[in-house]
């Protein structure tokens, strides 16, 4: 029976980005190029007070070139492989509709479709595989009320919500590896002077301090998994000026 790798947790405090060893070898790879195919469609209708567009793409990769992870002398290293091929395929719709003239609402909706083909690397079969990083679904939505003053200004008061379903950090698609669905809100409030060009504010960023993985990196060869985090919950304030 194996032993679990043991897990480092790194909570993000600047920036999302995970460490990953360096490459100590590169398999030779060829580039082939891959079918392309989108169409989409803008629309205003209503006077104008409703935007909406829509798009859809197909996209199909022949010999795509991915990073894959091995363990070679007892370490763990990257090699550049060639991941035979892949479809990804999926459409996106995005609304902005203004039913009273302070109330501004958006939200936007991503589908994706995004497999691996027929993908043998390192001893290892990661053919119909879903791609690192390609969340089945996306949503987001906002509501932005303009509040005009006697004086010319104006209160701006903004909340938005984000959601990802399930993620992917590695070609295997192992469970320990991967972040399930989440849910990030924000919301600003600030003060428009009466010639646009001065605002400030405050603003709340992961409002209720979600905590969820934005990279892996998986040191198979040490027994480690590293793991880092978004940032926590953030409350500032902010200065601008508009040129």
């Amino acid at each position: 029976m194996s032993t679990p790798p043991t897990t480092v947790a790194i909570r993000a405090a600047a920036s999302s980005a995970a460490w990953r060893p360096p490459p100590r070898r590169c398999s030779p790879t060829t580039t082939r190029p891959s079918n392309a195919y989108e169409l989409g469609l803008k629309s205003e209708f209503l006077n104008r007070r409703v935007r909406l567009n829509v798009s859809g793409f197909y996209y199909d990769y022949k010999n795509q070139q991915v990073f894959a992870q091995t363990t070679r002398n007892g370490l763990t290293v990257l090699v550049l492989d060639n991941a035979a091929n892949s479809k990804v395929y999926g459409g996106e719709a995005e609304i902005t509709a203004r039913p009273i003239q302070p109330l501004t609402l958006s939200a936007g909706m991503s589908l994706l479709h995004a497999k691996y083909g027929d993908y043998f690397t390192e001893g290892k079969d990661f053919t119909g595989n879903w791609l690192p990083q390609s969340p089945k679904v996306t949503f987001n939505a906002a509501a932005t009320w303009v509040a005009p003053l006697a004086n010319g200004a104006s209160v701006v008061a903004n909340v938005d919500a984000n959601y990802s379903s399930k993620v992917y950090f590695d070609n295997s698609n192992a469970p320990r590896l991967s972040q399930d669905a989440v849910w990030i809100a924000g919301a600003q409030l600030s003060w428009r002077s009466p010639d646009q060009k001065i605002e400030a504010g405050a603003f709340a960023r992961n409002l209720f301090d979600k905590t969820y993985k934005v990279a892996i990196s998986n040191i198979d060869s040490l027994g480690v998994d590293l793991l880092s985090y978004n940032r926590p919950r953030s409350l500032g304030v902010f200065l601008r000026y508009h040129y």
